[in-house]
Formats: structure tokens, sequence, C-alpha cells
């Protein structure tokens, strides 16, 4: 697993999760505090409204280093 924010939003508000399995088209996060539960959730990794702007894109997979 490997903790990865995902980006929602325009403002850049997002998630931090551990990554449990991905697609070419989603990627699937074990997190906390989302309604005081730790679950499984899974994201698009690109949505893009009616126009065709992007929404929301998971941007990284980060892999915590201990020095």
């Amino acid at each position: 697993m490997r903790l990865s924010p995902i980006r929602t939003g325009p403002t850049g508000n997002g998630h931090i999760g551990f990554v449990v399995s991905w697609t070419n088209a989603t990627v699937t996060l074990l997190g906390g505090n989302q309604s005081n539960t730790v679950c499984e959730r899974t994201f698009p990794r690109l949505e893009k409204n009616a126009a065709g702007a992007k929404e929301s894109e998971f941007v990284a997979f980060l892999m915590p280093v201990i020095v």
C-alpha cells in the first residue's frame, strides 16, 4: 500500500489514503475520518464536467521513506 493524495475540486482540497488497488480509470484508497469511519473508497482517476473541463484528478503515488 502507498500513502497518496488525491486532489478533488478546483480549490485543491483532497484526501490522503493508502492505495489498495488501481486501474487505468480508478484508484481505491483505504482512508479514515470520512463520516467517522475507516473504509475503502474508489475514486475516478480523472473527472471532467459536461463542458469537458477537468474537475478532479488523482495526482500521485507516494511511498513514505524512513531515513
